[in-house]
């Protein structure tokens, strides 16, 4: 299992195409919130989510990860595309989510 984070489409692509990216102060005050929807604790989608938050710098910066399930990713990620919010997300791969 590939893990990734991930920004929705609408989110222009040369602001953010990198994890590294995402801690430009221009990126991260166009997102809606610093929270990435994440699994339960203890699973590998959740562990590695949180490394790549950690050795990105990104948890210096306030983002942070919350536990969940894989449906509440699917529909935190449905709410926030339908708002056109940019946001961050943990995703692993295959998953659906990426074609959106």
């Amino acid at each position: 299992m590939h893990v990734l984070l991930g920004v929705p489409a609408h989110v222009p692509e040369d602001l953010v195409s990198s994890l590294q990216e995402l801690a430009r102060p221009e990126v991260a005050e166009r997102m809606t919130t610093l929270t990435a929807q994440g699994t339960m604790p203890g699973t590998g989608l959740t562990m590695r989510s949180e490394k790549l938050i950690e050795a990105y710098g990104l948890a210096a910066l306030g983002r942070r990860q919350e536990i969940g399930d894989p449906r509440a990713i699917i529909d935190t990620v449905d709410r926030r595309m339908a708002d056109e919010d940019w946001f961050v997300t943990a995703l692993w791969q295959p998953q659906y989510l990426h074609d959106v």
